[in-house]
């Protein structure tokens, strides 16, 4: 009876184990899942219009009706997305002025290029530039335009500041770098009357090298650090680009304005002006005192809480909501499973904390790309696969072994698709066909055991049925081809099983499956027909 219940015992830890080992999974197999589908779903476009630009319906829609130009030196598109540049010449000051607005804003940036990477700036390409944002914001008056000018001339210019009134009058907003003398002698554009005019500084004071004066609207920080990691053994971290200035404060503002433009869409330019001044913190220096600083310092964090209400509990309340429900479960999985527990938590945390937010990034993307007409692109590919992958998941009753074999192959390459940037439509093909194909290979597999072991049972005589039993036993894991080996030894009385199963310990033949099955076997009932040596010889006595 105490084996019996030892035996309980062992089956209730090993079910209560299968819930986190099963959850685990589906966390992987979700992470994995969500890493290759990312790919797919479109973001708001990067482009140079060095050779001219064009912006589909689907761009618009997925930028949220708010497009940003940026005139400057030319974009490089794939920096600007986040990746390393692969040198210097492609780190250019457009691309960087472009990067830190678009890490602020999840909104399409066109590059309108008026100098050369040199900088080295014309007044022909000057002008050339506004025309071209003056023309798309008349083309298409339903599309909200923002202009980003990181570029200063040292007097105004009649036909660039004639050429600013026009785009204002468009509605587009224009902001300007207030320029790095440390002086209150107004630059171009940012002296003219319809620009923001943005300097440099921190909530503690303006930074050294920022102009002031009464024509600054407003400051924000124009610290710029970029840095690449070297994954050294030593774990030695390599700068590539560390700078600051005005050019970098102008787009965190345009970045602000441009997010009020997103979740405002009824706004004028001059409400979404209005409202990011309104919103700005107090400096603590005197030039601000003075009205040198314009409204104070942008706290970009600010302007999007008080704007988009969603975004202060996503950022600030729903992090630290997850990390205490993380923190919970780890602490009860350490308290349940002792020091393996220590394990399952550390397995907890790097599955379930990425995939979590990485899946909130996902949908969150899906939704906007659903709205900007991406169903009848790359949906339907990545629905059917999504639909495939949950199918074979349920079909495998998420059975932890089965799923993890079954499901982890596929997920793997199409990560490795994603990853390699195949077309959408082989991608999605792959995975909607690859997942049930393995799912069937596997059950076809497991079914084929369970078959082969039943007929071996009805054929074979006891020695060699727990020979095959452990043998089996040995390979196979499978909760049902492990249910199916004990269904079949237990057909065998216990005075017989065991010592044959304990011979083939001792012969060292599938000795590891033998251990298992005596381990498995229920004790035989002591029912005390039979008296002791010990106990005769003292009754004798």
């Amino acid at each position: 009876m105490q084996a019996e219940s030892d035996m309980a015992v062992e089956t209730g830890r090993e079910r209560s184990v299968i819930p986190t080992v099963r959850v685990i999974i589906c966390i992987v197999l979700l992470l994995c899942t969500a890493a290759a589908f990312g790919r797919f779903v479109p973001r708001p476009p990067v482009v140079d219009a060095s050779a001219g630009f064009r912006l589909t319906a689907a761009d618009i829609v997925s930028s949220q009706n708010v497009v940003v130009f940026v005139l400057d030196s030319p974009l490089n598109p794939s920096y600007v997305r986040g990746h390393h540049p692969a040198g210097p010449e492609l780190a250019s000051h457009g691309s960087m002025v472009a990067r830190v607005l678009r890490s602020h804003a999840n909104v399409a940036v066109v590059g309108l290029p008026a100098e050369d990477i040199t900088g080295r700036a014309g007044k022909r390409e000057f002008q050339h530039a506004l025309g071209v944002c003056l023309a798309y914001a008349r083309k298409n008056p339903e599309v909200r335009v923002v202009l980003n000018i990181s570029l200063s001339l040292t007097s105004p210019d009649p036909e660039i500041m004639s050429r600013l009134e026009d785009l204002s009058k468009a509605g587009v907003v224009i902001v300007a770098a207030a320029g790095n003398d440390a002086s209150e002698t107004p630059v171009y554009p940012a002296g003219h009357g319809s620009v923001v005019a943005v300097a440099s500084s921190e909530e503690y004071g303006k930074s050294p090298h920022s102009n002031y004066g009464s024509h600054i609207d407003i400051s924000a920080s124009g610290e710029a650090s970029l840095q690449e990691l070297a994954f050294l053994p030593y774990g030695q971290t390599r700068k590539i680009i560390e700078t600051r200035g005005t050019s970098y404060a102008a787009p965190r503002v345009s970045a602000a304005l441009a997010y009020a433009l997103q979740k405002r869409p009824d706004w004028s330019a001059a409400q979404a002006r209005d409202f990011v001044l309104e919103t700005a913190l107090p400096i603590e220096d005197e030039l601000y005192e003075r009205g040198k600083l314009g409204a104070g310092y942008l706290d970009i964090a600010r302007v999007k809480s008080e704007i988009h209400r969603p975004y202060f509990w996503l950022h600030r309340f729903l992090p630290y909501l997850v990390i205490a429900l993380f923190a919970s479960v780890s602490v009860l999985i350490v308290i349940i499973k002792k020091l393996p527990g220590l394990f399952l938590a550390l397995l907890f945390w790097l599955g379930a904390a990425p995939a979590f937010f990485m899946i909130v990034l996902v949908l969150g993307r899906t939704l906007f790309a659903i709205r900007a007409g991406w169903l009848a692109g790359e949906g339907p590919y990545m629905s059917a696969a999504l639909l495939s992958i949950c199918g074979c998941m349920w079909f495998l009753r998420l059975r932890p072994r089965e799923t993890l074999r079954a499901l982890a192959p596929p997920a793997a390459l199409g990560l490795l698709l994603g990853i390699a940037g195949a077309p959408y439509p082989i991608k999605g093909v792959f995975m909607t066909v690859l997942f049930p194909a393995a799912t069937a290979f596997w059950e076809r597999k497991v079914r084929g055991i369970i078959s082969h072991i039943e007929t071996v049972a009805c054929e074979s005589d006891e020695a060699e049925l727990c020979e095959f039993l452990a043998g089996a036993s040995e390979k196979h894991g499978d909760p049902r081809i492990k249910e199916t080996i004990m269904n079949s030894l237990l057909t065998i009385p216990l005075e017989h099983s065991v010592p044959y199963l304990e011979t083939l310990v001792e012969e060292g033949r599938h000795a590891k499956g033998a251990k298992k099955l005596i381990a498995a076997l229920p004790e035989p009932e002591d029912d005390g027909a039979d008296c002791p040596d010990d106990t005769y010889f003292f009754e004798k006595k």
